[in-house]
């Protein structure tokens, strides 16, 4: 499949940028994010000990984003339907952290020997997710400022994996209620929709 426009082209690069494309000729930036890929391997290098995406992409498979990041179930105790939200969804990105340092200090906690308070393979999960979904979310965004109901989606940091495709899948479904389609550039320069990895686990 071949896109000739109108669509959203979200390039993810370092930082993100947003191009309304009319047509296959017609195009114009609308918007962008310093929040991008290059924003994620600097925050991950400087919490864990992944040094290329390939380390952080297979440790955030290992983790489990909730030992980090505050979700809904921990505000309300169960999903919180009256706005479409599971209890599994993140309410803040990182919002235990500060909970749980302060509690083990209040309490004279210290780390065993050897152990970490925080796994790196958590922390990469909840990095991986925060950076995707908000480019998710500012995508939706201006597709409804623009009108527009197809997001293209390319880049040296949109990596092909199943987590991030699920993880972009998912949010763009969530908030644009169901409406937008998003597609990935392959290298051959096809579209490939994205909709299917909504499905994969979390």
């Amino acid at each position: 499949m071949k896109s000739h426009g109108p669509f959203l082209l979200v390039d993810v690069g370092s930082g993100v940028s947003f191009y309304k494309v009319s047509d296959g000729s017609t195009w114009e930036r609308v918007g962008g994010t310093t929040l991008g890929g290059a924003s994620l391997m600097g925050l991950v290098a400087l919490l864990t000990k992944a040094r290329s995406p390939e380390e952080m992409l297979e440790l955030a498979e290992q983790g489990q984003n909730s030992k980090v990041d505050k979700l809904i179930g921990d505000i309300y105790g169960s999903d919180y339907m009256g706005i479409g939200l599971r209890k599994t969804a993140v309410a803040a990105t990182f919002g235990n952290v500060f909970g749980i340092l302060g509690r083990a200090e209040r309490e004279g906690k210290t780390q065993p020997a050897g152990e970490e308070l925080f796994k790196d393979a958590d922390i990469c999960r909840s990095m991986l997710m925060a950076v995707f979904n908000n480019i998710a979310m500012l995508s939706c965004m201006q597709c409804e400022n623009l009108g527009l109901l197809t997001i293209c989606l390319q880049g040296s940091y949109l990596w092909d994996s199943n987590r991030v495709l699920q993880i972009l899948a998912t949010s763009i479904e969530f908030y644009s209620k169901a409406k937008a389609k998003a597609y990935m550039y392959t290298k051959d320069g096809n579209l490939r929709p994205i909709e299917g990895y909504s499905t994969l686990g979390q």
